[in-house]
């Protein structure tokens, strides 16, 4: 069987690489010999190697940090695909978002582990769900009634059968589209430290930085770094991280 690693450790069968690489599908199955539910592309034929260096690095493959790489590279094609980077601890994307497919007893339904639904009047999901992404929604509450949480209705996703799609399917959708356009995601890496650059890499952008990730392999170097991260992730990150000190604040984002 093939290995399976998280966070640098290898955590199913045989011998993986810590980093991986996403080879195809981002949708997460219930992986009985793992005991957890992963991402199609987190499992198996992994590169071992992290890239150099990212224009763009995003940190955490949950709804902010995928969407503002898609609105970015995607959407106002403001810079390439091909510059991003998304680095995610997990072996799976989405966040809080969590869709789980091929469960025990359900069938090919997708099963929402975390948030499942949308209020029509919350903009961001909408726009992006009706607008540009055009995926097919249901209405939560029986016959459309405007009566979700207020006088409007809630929604969910579904596929091309009717059934749940899950609500990561937005995000599962926009890394599709990155890395059809060159992007490139990382599963399995954990970042423990953002640092200024030493004189060792060369022709660094101003304000740049470094990222050092669990299994202390060589940073990659990010012109430009976008954290969608939890407050307890930023709060593990090592306290000399630029984030914590005085030095010149490099071109950071945290969401």
């Amino acid at each position: 069987m093939s290995g399976f690693t998280l966070a640098g450790t290898v955590c199913g069968y045989g011998t993986a690489s810590p980093y991986g690489a996403h080879t195809t599908g981002f949708e997460s199955r219930w992986r009985p010999e793992l005991g957890r539910a992963v991402a199609d592309g987190a499992v198996g034929g992994a590169s071992n190697m992290l890239p150099p260096r990212c224009k763009l690095a995003v940190i955490g493959a949950g709804w902010g940090g995928v969407y503002t790489a898609w609105r970015l590279a995607i959407d106002t094609d403001t810079i390439r695909a091909s510059d991003v980077c998304v680095f995610e601890a997990n072996g799976r994307v989405g966040g809080r978002v969590f869709s789980v497919h091929d469960l025990p007893h359900f069938g090919d339904l997708a099963i929402d582990v975390g948030g499942y639904r949308f209020q029509e009047s919350q903009r961001l999901p909408a726009d992006l769900v009706f607008g540009a992404l055009k995926l097919p929604t249901a209405c939560y509450d029986y016959g459309c009634q405007s009566q979700c949480e207020g006088p409007q209705n809630c929604y969910i996703l579904r596929d091309t059968y009717g059934n749940n799609a899950g609500y990561a399917s937005v995000v599962e959708r926009m890394l599709s589209d990155l890395e059809a356009g060159g992007a490139t995601v990382w599963f399995g890496a954990t970042l423990v430290s953002v640092e200024q650059p030493s004189s060792a890499y060369s022709g660094a952008a101003p304000n740049s930085t470094v990222l050092r990730f669990a299994d202390g392999r060589a940073g990659v170097l990010a012109d430009r770094v976008v954290l969608n991260l939890p407050a307890n992730a930023i709060q593990r990150l090592d306290r000399s991280s630029v984030l914590f000190t005085d030095s010149p604040a490099p071109t950071v984002r945290v969401y």
